[in-house]
């Protein structure tokens, strides 16, 4: 059967699809495409385990930093995984779980031919690539698979807004975006056995966490379950219910016209190529906006967190938009509040308080609110700096598509990353400028405190 290999030109480092001739097998380690469908990384994994009659060995390995995750989020990626290991054996595939720090790296990796990943794009993630090549002297293949258009052929430098990303990627639009053809991994019912045995008990961990879940957030009212078919099912039900009125009433606090994708997008379980493939099939429906968003603001934060490895605090922001936030220090605040009292939602705005609880509740903020969100934050802390780092916090700890380029691209923009300047006045400087006033105006704001209240 003849193969498009056209997601070969997602590889960013070619050089090293060449296997060695002395391997048992291929590995792909999978670390942020949890997901079958659209899976740009495991389809090079088969594709060269097939040129070279080879078995495959896949890996999710539980890492120091997933353990670091606050219990919902990593409750949510193991649903996710418990989902996925089904559906791979469905395919022939074997999937294993195994924990970083207890696994022998050398072991698993001395006969392996070829290791296959997706490309790394936040500092953390790289530095586990960096621990794995050291520990293992391989250099694995790095495939770009969470993005319509592969970053490094979209752009090779930081693009300075949406406008200057839109007009490279939309040429390349329908090349990359194309039905997925699946096809099977020639090698099958290889002896893994000598691995099977050091797996880590996914199901235990998982039960553990979700009966200390409650001792250690009680708050916490979970609203979001991982995995593939739920991505899919919240996919079928923005196309029916939403899209129509997407363009028109996304930014209402108020109603339910998000996708809620975002979480699925963060961890990988759903493709952005798909989402873009089945939204497009809807051709009498407006959703240019949708997509803009989904492509060309999504890849603009992946674009940004590479380019630019200040990504995660105030020294990433273009010289104007520092400048004019930091000759605005001299101001006084008419609010102050400390980090605790934010993530107490202890503040004197009922909405901002609102979007907290939402966040907090729910694993998610309404995309209005978070920019809202953002802004009072710059408003009543004394420095940019100690904004920025309460925002990474907060923002990290409670949202599931949290620690993600789309949030650290959007916590920037607070700050005027991939913004214009505005007039000037105090405290925010040039920076745009929001205030509860615009809420009241544009929404029923109070029926958005109502319905978070009662979650």
């Amino acid at each position: 059967m003849e193969i498009n290999s056209s997601f070969l030109n997602r590889v960013y480092n070619s050089d090293f699809l060449a296997p060695d001739i002395n391997g048992k097998y291929v590995i792909y380690w999978m670390n942020k495409s949890l997901r079958y469908n659209y899976n740009f990384a495991l389809k090079t994994a088969i594709y060269s385990a097939n040129q070279n009659d080879l078995p495959l060995l896949s890996i999710y390995f539980i890492t120091p930093f997933f353990k670091s995750l606050q219990l919902r989020q990593q409750i949510f990626i193991m649903q996710g995984l418990l989902e996925l290991q089904k559906i791979f054996i469905k395919n022939n595939l074997t999937l294993l779980i195994m924990d970083w720090n207890k696994i022998n790296l050398q072991r698993v990796c001395k006969k392996a031919s070829l290791v296959v990943t997706e490309f790394p794009y936040l500092k953390e993630n790289k530095n586990i690539l960096n621990e794995f090549m050291k520990s293992t002297k391989l250099t694995p293949v790095l495939v770009d698979s969470e993005t319509a258009i592969p970053w490094f052929i979209a752009s090779q430098k930081e693009e300075y807004s949406a406008a200057t990303l839109r007009r490279k990627i939309t040429k390349y639009l329908p090349e990359y975006l194309l039905v997925d053809k699946k096809f099977e991994l020639n090698y099958k019912n290889y002896d893994f056995s000598p691995f099977i045995k050091d797996q880590f008990n996914l199901i235990k961990y998982h039960n553990e966490c979700i009966e200390n879940i409650n001792l250690s957030e009680p708050y916490y009212m979970h609203s979001f379950t991982g995995g593939y078919s739920q991505a899919i099912s919240r996919l079928h039900l923005f196309i029916e219910k939403k899209i129509d009125r997407y363009a028109e009433l996304r930014n209402d606090p108020s109603l339910e016209f998000s996708s809620d994708l975002s979480p699925y997008l963060r961890c990988g379980m759903i493709s952005p190529v798909e989402i873009a493939i089945r939204i497009s099939e809807m051709k009498e429906t407006n959703h240019d906006k949708f997509l803009d968003e989904l492509i060309i603001r999504r890849e603009l934060s992946i674009n940004f967190v590479i380019y630019n490895n200040q990504y995660n605090s105030v020294k990433c922001l273009p010289t104007w938009a520092y400048k004019t936030l930091h000759e605005n220090i001299i101001f006084n605040r008419d609010y102050v509040y400390s980090l605790s009292q934010f993530e107490s939602a202890a503040t004197h705005d009922v909405y901002w308080n609102t979007a907290q609880n939402e966040m907090k509740k729910t694993g998610k903020m309404q995309a209005y609110m978070r920019m809202y969100w953002g802004k009072k934050i710059i408003e009543w802390t004394e420095t940019p700096e100690k904004a920025f780092s309460f925002m990474v916090y907060l923002n990290n700890k409670y949202s599931l598509d949290g620690n993600d380029p789309n949030s650290y691209a959007g916590i920037a923009w607070c700050f005027g990353k991939h913004d214009r300047a505005f007039k000037e006045r105090k405290v925010f400087g040039k920076i745009r400028y929001m205030n509860d006033k615009g809420l009241k105006r544009k929404f029923d704001i109070d029926q958005y405190v109502k319905k978070i209240q009662f979650l």
